[in-house]
C-alpha cells in the first residue's frame, strides 16, 4: 500500500535584468509492505514494513536576461526531510522453521529452537536531514557559435540516523524474559544472521560540484560539445543491515548497548553509516539535423565512480550497504528521428555499454562457491559438492570494529568484472503511422520493439542467474475525435510475443548458508497483456 502528498509552489518575479523565481516543495508519503520473504512454498518467516517521509524544500533562483556575452544563473537551495522506517521479521506460530532447524541443529536444544515460534524482530530506523546549497552557472557567448557553460554547486549536509533491533513476541510491544531472550539470541545469531543493537550517528558533509560545458555550431544544422560534471551521492545510515558494524554497539535485552568487545559466535559484521560516492564524467556529443526529414544524436560518454553504493545480501535475511571502491563505465548512444512521410514517422536509438569495477574485492560470493567451500563455512549442517571447484571466492579475515578480533568470511574479488544488469547492447525502433478516416476520425497507430544483449540479474553475477538477450514488440492502436479532440480510444497491446523476462533474482534467504541448496528466486516482469484504453476531455 503506497499513499502520497505533493504540493508545489512556484512564484515569478520579473525583474528589470532578470527573473526572480520562488520554488516551494512539500512532500510526504507512506509505504506498507507484507512479504513471504523466504521465498519457499513453506512458511518460515514473514516479513512487514512501515515507512513514512516526509521532505520541505525551497529554492530561490535568480536568471539574468539574455545578455551579448554573458548570461547567468545564481541561487541556493534548503531541503529538510525526516524518514521513520520500522520492519520486523516474525517466525509465526505456525512456522515449519522449528522443525527444519531442529533437522539441522541436532546438536541445539529443543527448548532454544522451539522459543522461536511466535517471535518478531522489530526494527525501528529514523533519519533527519538537513541540505543547504548555493549555485550558480554562467553562459559566455564567445561568438554567436561558440559557448563555454560552467557551473557550480556548494552543498553541506546534516544527517542524523539511528536504528535499533531487538527480539519481541509476535505482537511486536511484548518483551522476552531473561533466559528466552538468551536462548534467541544464539539461534537467531547462528541460523538468521540477526543481532539486537542499538546504534546512533550523525554526519556532516561538505561537497562541492562544478560542470564545464564547450558548444560549437558548425553551422545551423550541426552542434558538437565537449563536457566534464563532477558530482556526488551523498553518504547515509543503513536502513536494512542486521547487524552492527561495531560490535559494541550490541544491544541487551533492554535496547542497551552491550560495550563490552566480545564478538558472538558467526557474528556477521553489518553496517550501518556509508560513504559518499562521487563520479568523473566525461561527454562528447553530435547533435544534427538533416534537411527538413531527419534528427541524428550520437554520444560518447566515460565516467570515473569512486566509493560505488551497493546494497548487498548478507546470505541471511537482510542485505548492506556499502562502498564498492573504484569503477568506470563508458558507451556509445546514437538516436534518431526519420519523417518517411507526411504520414509515417520511424524513431531509432542504440546504445553501446561497458562497466567494469576497477577496485572491488570483498563482493558477495555465489551460492555455488560457498557450497564447495562448505567444510569452512558452514561444517555443520552443508553437503560438500565435490564436483564443483570455487572461482572466485575466497576466505578473509576481516577485522571486527570495536574490539581485537577477526572473523574469517568469504569474499570474491570482482575487480575487472561488469554489474547487475549492464548489456553490451540495447536499442528501440519505433514505427507510426498516422492519417484521418475522414472529417471526423484521426487514426494513429504505431508498434515499437526493444531489444537487449544479455545481462546479469543477480548482485553477485551468478552464470546461472543470466537472463538471455530478448526483443520486446508493443503496439497501440487509437482512433481520435479529429473534430473537437474530446475523446480518443486505443487498443493497446504489451509484450505480444510474450517474452518471458526475469528483472531481479538472488539467492533464496537461508539457503544455502542454513539448507546447504542452491535455490534461487526471481522477479518475472509482466507477460503479454492487451489493454482497451478510452480518454474522455471534459
Amino acid at each position: 500500500k503506497n499513499a502520497i502528498d505533493s504540493i508545489a509552489l512556484n512564484v515569478d518575479l520579473p525583474l528589470e535584468y532578470g527573473d526572480l523565481k520562488f520554488i516551494s516543495g512539500y512532500l510526504n508519503y507512506g509505504y506498507d509492505e507484507l512479504c513471504d520473504c523466504d521465498f519457499t512454498a513453506a512458511d518460515l518467516i514473514e516479513y512487514q514494513s512501515n515507512e513514512a517521509y516526509e521532505q520541505f524544500s525551497q529554492e530561490i533562483r535568480y536568471t539574468s536576461s539574455t545578455g551579448d556575452f554573458i548570461d547567468f544563473i545564481v541561487g541556493a537551495y534548503y531541503q529538510k526531510d525526516q524518514l521513520d522506517f520500522i520492519d520486523y521479521v516474525a517466525i509465526l506460530e505456525d512456522s515449519a522453521l522449528e522443525e527444519t532447524l531442529s533437522f539441522i541443529f541436532k546438536e541445539a536444544d529443543e527448548e532454544s529452537i522451539s522459543d522461536l515460534v511466535g517471535v518478531s524482530t522489530p526494527r525501528n530506523f529514523n533519519v533527519d536531514s538537513e541540505l543547504f546549497a548555493a549555485f550558480g552557472q554562467a553562459t559566455l557567448h564567445f561568438s554567436d557559435s561558440t559557448r563555454l557553460i560552467l557551473g557550480l554547486r556548494e552543498s553541506k549536509v546534516i544527517k542524523t540516523g539511528a536504528r535499533e533491533l531487538n527480539y519481541a513476541e509476535q505482537d511486536l510491544t511484548t518483551a522476552l524474559d531473561e533466559e528466552r531472550w538468551d536462548r534467541i539470541n544464539y539461534i537467531f545469531n547462528i541460523a538468521l544472521r540477526v543481532n539486537p543493537h542499538n546504534s546512533v550517528s550523525k554526519r556532516k558533509e561538505k561537497r562541492t560540484s562544478w560542470a564545464a560545458i564547450i558548444e560549437q555550431d558548425i553551422n545551423e544544422d550541426y552542434m558538437l560539445y565537449l563536457s566534464a560534471v563532477n558530482g556526488f551521492k551523498g553518504g547515509g545510515f543503513d536502513t536494512r543491515s542486521n547487524n552492527p558494524n561495531n560490535v559494541n554497539n550490541l544491544a541487551d535485552k533492554e535496547g542497551r548497548r552491550l560495550n563490552d568487545g566480545i564478538v558472538p559466535a558467526n557474528f556477521s559484521v553489518g553496517t550501518f553509516e556509508f560513504e559518499d560516492e562521487e563520479a568523473l564524467a566525461y561527454e562528447l556529443g553530435l547533435k544534427a539535423r538533416i534537411g527538413d526529414r531527419a534528427e541524428i544524436n550520437t554520444a560518447y560518454f566515460y565516467t570515473d565512480i569512486e566509493g560505488l553504493q551497493l546494497s548487498v545480501f548478507d546470505g541471511g535475511v537482510g542485505f548492506n550497504v556499502s562502498n564498492a571502491g573504484q569503477a568506470t563505465t563508458q558507451g556509445l548512444e546514437i538516436e534518431s528521428r526519420f519523417s518517411l512521410s507526411e504520414n509515417w514517422l520511424l524513431t531509432a536509438s542504440l546504445a553501446w555499454m561497458q562497466f567494469e569495477y576497477k577496485d572491488y574485492t570483498d563482493g558477495l560470493c555465489t551460492s555455488s562457491d560457498l557450497l564447495v567451500m562448505n567444510d569452512r563455512v558452514a561444517p555443520n549442517y552443508l553437503v560438500k559438492d565435490e564436483t564443483t571447484q570455487p572461482l572466485n571466492c575466497k576466505l578473509v579475515f576481516i577485522p571486527v570494529p570495536g574490539s581485537d578480533s577477526q572473523i574469517e568470511t568469504p569474499q570474491a574479488d570482482l575487480t575487472g568484472e561488469t554489474n547487475q544488469y549492464v548489456a553490451n547492447y540495447s536499442g528501440a525502433l519505433s514505427l507510426e503511422y498516422q492519417n484521418n478516416i475522414n472529417d471526423k476520425l484521426l487514426f494513429k497507430g504505431g508498434i515499437d520493439i526493444n531489444f537487449t544483449d544479455e545481462y546479469n540479474t543477480a548482485q553477485n553475477l551468478d552464470p546461472a542467474l543470466q537472463q538471455d538477450g530478448y526483443e520486446v514488440y508493443n503496439i497501440r492502436l487509437a482512433l481520435i475525435d479529429n473534430v473537437s479532440e474530446k475523446w480518443e480510444i486505443a487498443l493497446i497491446g504489451r509484450n505480444i510475443t510474450d517474452e518471458k523476462i526475469i528483472s531481479y533474482a538472488n539467492d533464496v534467504p537461508l539457503s544455502t548458508n542454513l539448507f546447504g541448496t542452491k535455490t534461487s528466486y526471481g522477479f518475472v516482469q509482466r507477460t503479454e497483456s492487451w489493454a482497451l484504453q478510452g480518454k474522455y476531455n471534459f
